[in-house]
């Protein structure tokens, strides 16, 4: 119900986009239907694509279990090990990068 009261839209589905509402089912179809929806909501990224950008975002791109400070295994803590011996500056994607992107269909 609070939902519905923030964004003064009586019914359910209701669809967001960058915190604003865009509103329900009819809006949507309505969009849809003029070929407005396209050029309003964000297209999904092919996976491989996103992967492609995601390993060329840093000189090296290090995918590991866990996060720098708290990797969660023993290869993941070695090769932060070695990197780091090296004076290596190197990316991790986001807590939900790889995840993330294996979760994109």
């Amino acid at each position: 119900r609070g939902l519905k009261t923030f964004g003064e839209w009586p019914t359910y589905p209701q669809v967001w986009l960058d915190g604003e509402l865009l509103g329900g089912l009819d809006l949507m179809r309505e969009m849809h239907e003029a070929g407005e929806l396209l050029t309003t909501v964000p297209v999904k990224v092919d996976l491989n694509a996103r992967l492609k950008n995601l390993i060329n975002s840093n000189k090296v791109m290090l995918f590991m279990k866990g996060n720098r400070d708290e990797p969660r295994c023993g290869f993941s803590k070695t090769t932060i090990g070695i990197l780091s011996g090296y004076n290596t500056q190197y990316g991790l994607p986001e807590p939900l990068g790889l995840e993330g992107a294996s979760r994109l269909h």
